[in-house]
């Protein structure tokens, strides 16, 4: 892959071309009876929320994942978890 830089016209464009080759499995009659409906269902969200799945990459301060968030939720849980004796932090 070219070191192209990373910006929301060619992800939206890799995405527009993934999203037609899954278009096209869809209707491809060898798939178990469930997995056309679910990549339908998959392709109607994703269309539907496309242009806001992509903004992370035009905005340099705005993380592409939520990783470091879920990571700090965790070890804010573990500690009030030893803290208190409880198994469940939400009581």
């Amino acid at each position: 892959m070219d070191n192209l830089p990373v910006t929301n016209t060619i992800v939206g464009q890799r995405f527009d071309a993934w999203s037609l080759s899954l278009q096209e499995q869809v209707q491809n009659p060898g798939l178990p009876a469930a997995e056309p409906q679910c990549l339908e269902h998959f392709l109607h969200v994703t269309s539907n929320m496309g242009p806001q799945l992509l903004l992370c990459y035009d905005l340099g301060d705005l993380p592409r994942t939520n990783n470091d968030m879920e990571g700090f939720i965790r070890s804010l849980k573990i500690r009030y978890r030893r803290i208190s004796g409880r198994k469940n932090w939400n009581r």
